[in-house]
């Protein structure tokens, strides 16, 4: 799931997004709103969904954004796509396969997520698991390329004995090891607080 927050006259004081939510009725999802807008930034365009920030008549609120939603006329049909139009790729200097775009919202379908006026939260909420998803993925990344390390160098030989005897190379796999010891302590003392 992508988010979408950042609006180009509020930067990043959200309060000031302009982007608009008016109701729709309500169906098996809950309460439907259309979206009317524009997001100076929104992570992960290439995703299935978003979660947007949008001025609703409660005050900001957060909103699921499907980008296929069901065809009302035929509700077991593909559905149809969503309205949401693409107007760039940011260009990025880090993190490039990871984009963000400038996005409108021409009437998109939307459904409320948590209680209308408290937006902002409920997707600071999401952003918390989320980036406590990137340190759990990164620490199991570091473990798993300690183990591959290891593996290697218990099956390689150089000077008549294997990798793993050598003492430079045990310099390296214990500075792997303890690098990637620290990643799991930190992100089990984190989760601990979550």
């Amino acid at each position: 799931m992508g988010m979408g927050t950042t609006e180009k006259q509020g930067g990043s004081d959200v309060r000031a997004n302009l982007t608009s939510a008016s109701a729709d009725g309500e169906d098996a999802w809950d309460r439907r709103f259309r979206l009317l807008g524009h997001k100076w930034f929104l992570s992960a365009p290439m995703c299935d969904a978003f979660l947007v920030l949008a001025q609703a008549e409660g005050g900001l609120s957060c909103f699921f954004v499907p980008r296929i939603v069901p065809d009302l006329a035929d509700p077991q049909g593909p559905g149809r796509a969503n309205a949401i139009q693409i107007q760039r790729l940011k260009g990025k200097l880090r993190n490039q396969a990871n984009a963000s775009a400038e996005v409108e919202f021409h009437g998109a379908t939307a459904w409320l997520i948590g209680e209308e006026g408290r937006g902002i939260p409920q997707i600071l909420e999401m952003g918390s698991i989320t980036r406590m998803e990137c340190a759990t993925d990164s620490s199991g990344l570091m473990r798993q390329a300690l183990s591959i390390a290891l593996n290697h160098c218990s099956q390689r030989s150089a000077f008549g004995k294997p990798l793993i005897e050598q003492p430079l190379m045990q310099n390296v796999l214990a500075d792997l090891a303890l690098e990637a010891e620290a990643a799991s302590i930190a992100v089990d003392a984190r989760g601990a607080h979550v």
